[in-house]
């Protein structure tokens, strides 16, 4: 009697510790496990994602704000989810099936004399201000400062010896039941264009759910 009692209090106290945090299940950057994404159908995750899209522009546009307020040029399209398993932050479990991530990138050039701190300061302020984990960086002669926003998000801006000061937001890895499907969804809707240059927070409507299907796998 006493061994079973015993035993079931170790059991207990077992699973206690599990659920207080001796084996946390990993939730991703919108704060999901991958238990609760499961449930989401993909219209569901479709929403999500858009959600994610315009966060990260407002990231992109405060960030762009605070070094310049002209025309910035693209890095490329960055509507569609990037493959997952991989990123700016781990999240166990995950592979490029059950797992995106997203950035967006733009750059600028500064007129007149390359001076790396000048540049870069103004950025550092902000983070700073944010109450963001800053990090500074020198790689092969670029300067660069990374914030990381403690909800899912980072941001590096650098200032770069031939005068080119780019910025990305990258999302930390999300959790998706089909990353295919989700990438076909979106993909399916996408006007698949982007602007050359544009001011802070111009850039295309990201699709709704409800928009024809205007593009098809190419096989």
């Amino acid at each position: 009697m006493i061994r079973a009692i015993t035993t079931a209090v170790l059991t207990i106290g077992l699973l206690t510790g599990c659920a207080a945090g001796g084996n946390q299940i990993p939730s991703d950057a919108a704060g999901l496990t991958q238990h609760e994404v499961a449930e989401m159908s993909l219209h569901q995750e479709f929403d999500a994602y858009r959600d994610h899209y315009d966060h990260m522009q407002r990231l992109l546009r405060n960030a762009q704000l605070q070094v310049h307020d002209g025309e910035w040029e693209w890095g490329g399209g960055d509507d569609l989810p990037g493959i997952g398993g991989d990123g700016v932050a781990p999240l166990p479990g995950s592979d490029t099936k059950n797992s995106y991530d997203m950035s967006t990138t733009r750059l600028w050039s500064p007129p007149g004399v390359i001076d790396q701190q000048r540049d870069l300061q103004p950025m550092i302020d902000w983070f700073t201000d944010q109450g963001w984990h800053i990090e500074q960086r020198t790689i092969t002669g670029d300067r660069e400062v990374w914030a990381t926003t403690g909800d899912g998000w980072q941001i590096q801006y650098a200032a770069q010896e031939n005068g080119d000061n780019p910025i990305t937001v990258y999302s930390e890895p999300f959790w998706t039941n089909d990353g295919d499907a989700l990438s076909s969804a979106i993909y399916g809707r996408s006007t698949v264009t982007f602007p050359d240059r544009s001011r802070p927070g111009v850039h295309p409507a990201f699709p709704e759910w409800g928009d024809p299907i205007v593009n098809h796998p190419k096989i």
